[in-house]
């Protein structure tokens, strides 16, 4: 049974909204999250005895454009491999960090980087996104119109599949490559495992493991897949995640389908299991933090889950910024992240300077009420078309939160091929609270297509309203 619900009544919805998120099981050779979390408190103990007003939180900065329009290091900029970043000389490369990045370097948060910090920059690695992908682009990326839409967004004409916009350009660009990202490179189905860890100003934590399935059913780029599954010619994509502990907040289940229109809103759903059945929930449960962290549903697929004609974008650049990537599974062991900020040791990530497309995305105005965030500035990777660094600034366009994209490459079994920023990547993704001092942190395990465990193919189980019923039986 479902329950149409509105957004100031359903607080029983509101509750298990707030118990969702990311997920892992210990059996996948995920990580002790107990005793990361005793390494943290540790850590935050020795930060409070040392620093005696640590905790004094610093002005926040209002959205400044000519910060973006200047950031980054030009066509020419580098920095050299095999440089060494430390807390003593960051600045002499603040150019190539996005401003969550700074603001941490410079001790704005409760999370202090420690004194021993230290990013070694490596080469650069190209990771082309998949041949079968570039195919599409080059064959139907032509044919690709931008449609203005009465509430001021834009919809999209004639796209099939790959990138609709390979060559962004001209007024509409930051438009261009919202579309861009939205229908980067995902396979038909995925499967992650999440561990997420969630702690406030005084390093007090709570945790949960959740697995997440995803279909993708249409604009399909993989070998051997139709490019619409007969059937589903109307659904784009779909995401499930289930909590799989802690035992209090078991078997809770968010559902949303994204629609083959974009400007058709999506449908969310929960599962909530002490009342054994599901909930449709309002449209404006997209700004709903879960589980106590702080990420929203927008905030999901790697701090990109938007749906393009709801959002207006502006380009500032093409600019060249630090970025870390993993390409095996030493980022699973905590002793390799600078805690507690999360960030990754040299031991474990190849830090390296890539170019990245700057744009911002703000709500339309016809459909700005009651939204949680003023804008959202993206550091996009411009050769995988994944987000790297993301800025986020309250509805006063006060810097509010800092989210942060660690990816781990991943193997699609069909190809040999390897991707990564599709939003269901393995890695680390860590989003900080400025103005509120939390942190959310989550690791993540990823399956691609023929990878994906044989329980989780199941698409009218892990994709469908209807399959929510299945849930504790």
């Amino acid at each position: 049974m479902q329950v149409e619900c509105g957004p100031p009544a359903c607080g029983r919805a509101r509750v298990a909204e707030r118990a969702v998120t990311g997920c892992n099981n210990r059996d996948r050779g995920f990580i002790d999250m107990s005793r990361l979390a005793r390494v943290i408190v540790a850590v935050g103990v020795a930060a409070m005895m040392l620093g005696g007003a640590a905790f004094a939180q610093g002005e926040m900065p209002h959205f400044d454009e000519s910060f973006y329009r200047s950031a980054g290091g030009g066509a020419d900029d580098t920095i050299p491999p095999g440089t060494r970043i430390t807390l003593q000389n960051w600045r002499t490369y603040r150019k190539f960090m996005p401003l969550g990045m700074q603001q941490l370097l410079e001790g704005k948060s409760p999370f202090k980087v420690p004194a021993d910090f230290e990013i070694v920059v490596g080469p650069t690695t190209s990771y082309p996104l998949p041949k079968k992908y570039r195919e599409d682009t080059e064959k139907y990326s032509r044919q690709v119109q931008l449609v203005k839409l009465p509430s001021g967004g834009y919809t999209l004409k004639g796209y099939q599949a790959g990138l609709p916009f390979p060559d962004p350009g001209g007024e509409l660009a930051g438009t261009e490559l919202l579309y861009d990202n939205y229908y980067n490179y995902q396979p038909y189905t995925s499967a992650i495992n999440v561990t997420a860890l969630y702690y406030d100003r005084f390093l007090s934590q709570t945790q949960n493991s959740t697995t997440c399935v995803h279909f993708k059913t249409t604009h399909i780029s993989d070998p051997g897949k139709p490019m619409v599954i007969p059937g589903f010619e109307d659904i784009y994509l779909t995401e499930n995640c289930e909590v799989m502990s802690p035992e209090q907040s078991k078997y809770t289940t968010a559902l949303q389908v994204f629609y083959d229109d974009p400007a058709r809103v999506a449908e969310n759903y929960v599962f909530v299991p002490s009342l054994r059945r599901s909930l449709r929930l309002s449209a404006a449960a997209r700004c709903a933090p879960f589980a106590g962290g702080d990420f929203t549903n927008d905030d999901f697929r790697n701090g990109m889950n938007l749906q393009p004609p709801l959002f207006r974008s502006q380009f500032f650049g093409t600019r060249k910024f630090l970025a870390a990537v993993f390409t095996d599974d030493k980022y699973l062991d905590p002793k390799n992240v600078w805690l507690p900020t999360m960030t990754p040791k040299p031991a474990a990530a190849k830090w390296q300077v890539r170019e990245m497309y700057v744009f911002e995305n703000r709500r339309v105005p016809s459909l700005n009420q009651g939204y949680c965030y003023g804008d959202r500035v993206i550091y996009l990777d411009k050769e995988q078309m994944g987000p790297v660094w993301l800025d986020l600034y309250d509805r006063d366009l006060k810097f509010w939160k800092f989210y942060e994209n660690f990816y781990k490459v991943t193997r699609i079994p069909e190809t040999g091929e390897w991707a990564f920023g599709s939003g269901t990547t393995a890695g680390i993704y860590n989003m900080v609270d400025f103005q509120d001092e939390h942190e959310s942190v989550t690791w993540i395990r990823s399956w691609f297509a023929g990878d994906v465990p044989a329980e989780y193919r199941d698409y009218s189980r892990w994709a469908t309203p209807a399959g929510l019923s299945q849930i504790m039986r």
